[in-house]
């Protein structure tokens, strides 16, 4: 098996390679990479290949775990490290390695395959279609006029699905002689959309060894193919007065990146655990945009089932304007009631979402809800109405229809005189009598009660028609059955309606106004700056004119503040002229704020009013969108002064007590106190908390140097602004700490001169000292005086106990 597999792979080479009457380079009219589907290796505009061409070989038999190496004098990789991984060269399930000829004379090349097991398969073989520099004519034609042009990029470009990006090849002329009026293109695979007029690019000339620049800006829609995909370089130029084209493949990559919009749901929650058929119950789910771009005119519907779900009352359909994907989630909600028909067991409710993407094509999405549903009670011994049921699932205006209702008898006896009614609301009329009696139904049976209506022209949603069961002028059962109506909808001859949008702002405050290391999006109370908007046009094809933009502060939802923000020259009324299809227009504004302004997040609404032709006529038509701004007071706070002595004695402790007002026009919030350096303390990192404006707080604790000498140290102040930025400052101390040695003394009693230094150092002590020592040695006089006197009481007091005994003898 080993022997077919390695005979197979030095087959499939060797015929790539070394077949002559094989079209191992095409001829000279195959000038893509692929023809056929079938794999090209030579896509220049000659048989031969020259110094500074570039073809593919196309590899049988390897695998992506494989190491593929070339060896060789006089060709190269292109695009690709050597060695390199088989999987490295995959293009849509085909191994192709790049290769580039450098005008050598040796034609050999040998091709290494290192397989996974760790076994080496060499190939070697000659080309005999490689010209070497030395062998090329001297005088050239425009056939082979040495014109050769190659892509010198070291790196396969990559473009990311979603976005936009920029094709740049730097183009050299690895030829021997000059062309001029050269023009280059670049064929570019579906879905790659380009952002400038032309992607042809002119030149004037380039010598010989000369480089040009090409330079094309492209969108990548969001469902283009992604991996590795082949591309057409094409080049026209002149040469002795000829006019030339040569085309050349190289690889760009497209890799994931933004999505198209999607609809995601969550949180399902349905009101009632136990479902009976014929029950009702709400349904409410919570729906975001799941992808990166927007969508608009989303309708969210529950298609009527007569035999499975309906929505009770209202419109089956929920709709929006737009959904953005940095939007929050948005509840749904719809009243369900099931079929007295179903039957225990799951069954699968499906919700549908209609939309258009951001280049306006209609997209649709389902998602499916289990509901699992009970069998209905036996009526044991009740009279009740049954299944419900309509002769036409979706009902159209002004059309003709009929409702069956099942009356059950599970009782025991004969019932007579039994009336069912059908109560109806002003979008049906009836076309027999809306209330019929039963004379009698036998016990253990059933009878089925039809009635007949009309819709009313010019209507359309849900009407609620209620069947009535009564026995003796009594409500027996009751049930209520949604009729969907479908009004009859005009074409709009001009398609769908246009949509504004902020497609993005930038806020940058004045130098003057905010700090270096403030975000460029926040701006200080009191300060100025300058905000950009870029309005988007989502329309493919109709042009918005007339465009008149409003923008107001508001506190809350539905609430207008007080007037935050205010324009430095003009008003926050603007006018566009108009926005073509897909396009923006920016508008410039500079603002101030107040000086009392609030740290917080401000919205700003802007309502957009527009004008486009609809059906022949100008409609005009107002959409609302907000943005933000954050605005940040200026926080400030005072601590009184830092009293530490010059010195201490090692051991003594430092007291500290620091007075901290807020000085600012914002709270500082979780304020912390933290002690740096090498001292003990009960604790070096205190809480404050949080310090309102105008509001004192204390701080109080006792340091205790841990070694001699000069001690740094330094007091942290720490704490939050309302926009969440954390600030700290700092404020260093320094303290000289001494160590005392007690003084030595020689044999006879006396201070050897070696103890002056001790003597010095008794002459430095400070008072605090002192004064300590002294009052401990006076305790210690207090305490011996009074034991020598409880002493002198108890001697005393036993002389005379003695004496009083030898009278008594």
């Amino acid at each position: 098996m080993k022997m077919k597999i390695r005979f197979s792979l030095f087959l499939g080479i060797f015929i790539i390679l070394f077949g002559v009457n094989t079209n191992v380079f095409a001829n000279a009219d195959f000038n893509k990479l692929y023809k056929d589907d079938q794999a090209q290796q030579y896509y220049m505009n000659s048989e031969l290949i020259y110094s500074g061409d570039s073809f593919y070989l196309l590899l049988l038999g390897v695998n992506d775990n494989d190491i593929v190496e070339v060896v060789s004098t006089s060709f190269d990789t292109m695009y690709a490290t050597n060695p390199c991984s088989a999987q490295d060269l995959k293009v849509d399930s085909k191994y192709m390695l790049p290769l580039v000829y450098n005008g050598g004379k040796d034609k050999n090349i040998t091709v290494k395959v290192l397989r996974s097991n760790g076994s080496t398969n060499d190939y070697t073989g000659y080309i005999s279609r490689a010209v070497p520099s030395s062998d090329e004519p001297s005088n050239p034609t425009p056939q082979n006029s040495k014109i050769r042009f190659l892509v010198q990029n070291t790196s396969i470009p990559v473009f990311v699905a979603g976005m936009e990006g920029t094709l740049k090849l730097e183009i050299k002329n690895i030829g021997k002689l000059s062309g001029k009026n050269i023009s280059v293109d670049v064929k570019m695979p579906e879905g790659f959309e380009s952002s400038q007029i032309s992607t042809l690019k002119n030149f004037t000339s380039v010598r010989s060894k000369g480089v040009i620049n090409y330079e094309s800006k492209y969108f990548v829609k969001p469902t283009t193919k992604r991996g590795v995909i082949p591309v057409e370089v094409i080049y026209t130029y002149e040469v002795n007065g000829a006019t030339t084209t040569q085309k050349e493949i190289i690889n760009i990559e497209v890799g994931e990146g933004k999505t198209p919009a999607k609809i995601d749901i969550s949180d399902i929650k349905i009101s009632s655990e136990d479902i009976i058929a014929g029950d009702s119950f709400d349904l409410s789910f919570k729906m975001k945009n799941g992808g990166s771009f927007f969508c608009y005119d989303l309708v969210v519907f529950i298609e009527n089932d007569l035999q499975g779900f309906r929505v009770k009352d209202g419109f089956n359909e929920e709709e929006l304007l737009l959904l953005m994907p940095s939007e929050g989630a948005k509840t749904i909600n719809f009243p369900i009631i099931t079929s007295k028909s179903m039957k225990e067991g799951p069954y699968k409710l499906t919700v549908n979402f209609k939309y258009k993407d951001q280049y306006g094509n209609e997209n649709t999405e389902t998602k499916d809800i289990v509901i699992n549903m009970k069998e209905p009670e036996v009526n044991d011994g009740k009279l009740a109405l049954g299944n419900i049921e309509s002769s036409k699932l979706m009902i159209v205006e002004d059309e003709e229809f009929t409702i069956k209702a099942q009356v059950l008898n599970a009782t025991d006896k004969d019932i007579e005189n039994i009336y069912v009614s059908a109560i109806f609301d002003e979008k049906i009329f009836p076309l027999t009598a809306p209330r019929v009696m039963i004379e009698s139904i036998n016990k253990d049976s059933e009878k089925i009660i039809e009635f007949t209506f009309k819709t009313n022209k010019e209507v359309s949603g849900n009407s609620n028609l209620t069947i009535k069961l009564e026995k003796d002028g009594q409500t027996v059962s009751e049930s209520i059955y949604p009729i969907a109506i479908e009004g009859e909808e005009k074409e709009l001859v001009g398609g769908s309606k246009p949509i504004i949008i902020i497609d993005k702002y930038t806020i940058k405050p004045n130098k003057e106004n905010s700090d270096e290391e403030s975000n460029i999006d926040i701006v200080k109370a009191g300060g100025q700056f300058t905000m950009d908007i870029d309005f988007l046009n989502t329309h493919k094809d109709k042009n918005v004119e007339n465009i008149k933009i409003m923008i107001k502060a508001i506190e809350k939802e539905g609430q207008e503040s007080q007037d935050v923000f205010a324009p430095v020259d003009g008003s926050t009324t603007f006018y566009i002229d108009s926005i073509s299809p897909r396009d923006t227009k920016r508008i410039t504004t500079k603002m101030i704020t107040i000086p009392d302004a609030k740290s917080k997040t401000y919205k700003l609404s802007v309502s957009i009013e527009y004008e486009y032709e609809e059906d022949k006529k100008i409609t005009t038509t107002t959409v609302n969108d907000e943005l933000g701004i954050t605005v940040r007071q200026k926080s400030s706070f005072m601590a009184s002064d830092l009293n530490v002595p010059q010195s201490v004695m090692l051991g003594d402790s430092i007291p500290i007590s620091l007075q901290i007002n807020n000085t600012g026009k914002v709270a500082l919030s979780n304020f912390i106190v933290e002690i740096e350096g090498d001292f003990q303390t009960e604790s070096k990192k205190q809480y404050i908390g949080n310090i309102s404006i105008g509001d004192t707080k204390w701080f109080d604790v006792d340091i205790t140097p841990q070694n001699e000498g000069e001690q740094k140290g330094a007091i942290i102040f720490s704490y939050e602004e309302p926009t969440g930025e954390l600030v700290s400052t700092r404020r260093e101390f320094k303290v000289n700490v001494e160590n005392y040695e007690a003084p030595a003394f020689d044999e006879q009693g006396e201070n050897s001169g070696t103890n002056m230094a001790s003597e010095e150092i008794l002459g430095k002590k400070n008072k605090n000292s002192m004064y300590i020592k002294i009052g401990a040695a006076i305790v210690v006089v207090i305490i011996v005086i009074i034991i020598l006197r409880k002493r002198k009481k108890n001697k005393k007091r036993k002389e005379m106990e003695a004496l009083e005994l030898d009278e008594l003898n």
